[in-house]
C-alpha cells in the first residue's frame, strides 16, 4: 500500500541516474523544489538550466554515498532495477523511473493553488487516469483555458 508524502527538499542530496527526457525533467523537480541534484550518465552533456553536479560517466554504486533518494532513468531496465536494489540495500530511498523493480517512491503528478499542492499517485500505475484526474482539477481550481 502506498502512502502520500511531501517530501521537503530544500538541500537535500539527490543523485538522478540517466540524463534522458525522464532524467532531466525529475532533476529539474527536484532542483525546483530545492534539492541538491547529481546527475549521473555516460554521454549526455548537461542543460543550460541545470545547477548541480554533472558527472558524464557510468553508474557506479559510488554514486549513492552521501544521498537521501536516487532516481533510477535509464534506458536500461535492469540497471534501473540494480540501481534502486543497491539503494534499498544502503537504506536510501529510490524511484524506478521506468519500471516497478526496486522503486520505493514514486513522483506524483502535482501543481500549486492557493498555498496548497495539490497532488495525485495512483497504486498501480494508472498513468493516464491520474493525467486525466490531475487536467480535471487544474481546470476546476485555475479556471479552464478553454
Amino acid at each position: 500500500m502506498k502512502l502520500p508524502l511531501l517530501l521537503e527538499c530544500e538541500g537535500l542530496p539527490v543523485v538522478v541516474v540517466g540524463a534522458g527526457k525522464v532524467g532531466l525533467r525529475k532533476a529539474r523537480t527536484l532542483m525546483e523544489a530545492g534539492a541538491r541534484v547529481r546527475v549521473v550518465d555516460p554521454v549526455a552533456e548537461p542543460p543550460a538550466w541545470f545547477r548541480g553536479e554533472w558527472r558524464r560517466e557510468g553508474f557506479l554504486p559510488a554514486h549513492l554515498e552521501g544521498v537521501v533518494l536516487v532516481v533510477a532513468a535509464t534506458s536500461d531496465a535492469g540497471l534501473n532495477a540494480r540501481i534502486c536494489e543497491e539503494a534499498r540495500a544502503r537504506g536510501i530511498l529510490a524511484c524506478n523511473a521506468g519500471g516497478r523493480e526496486g522503486r520505493v517512491v514514486s513522483f506524483m503528478t502535482s501543481f500549486r493553488w492557493n498555498g496548497l499542492v495539490v497532488a495525485l499517485g495512483s497504486e498501480e500505475g494508472e498513468v493516464r487516469k491520474t493525467i486525466t484526474a490531475r487536467r480535471m482539477l487544474y481546470d476546476l481550481l485555475m479556471g479552464s483555458p478553454h
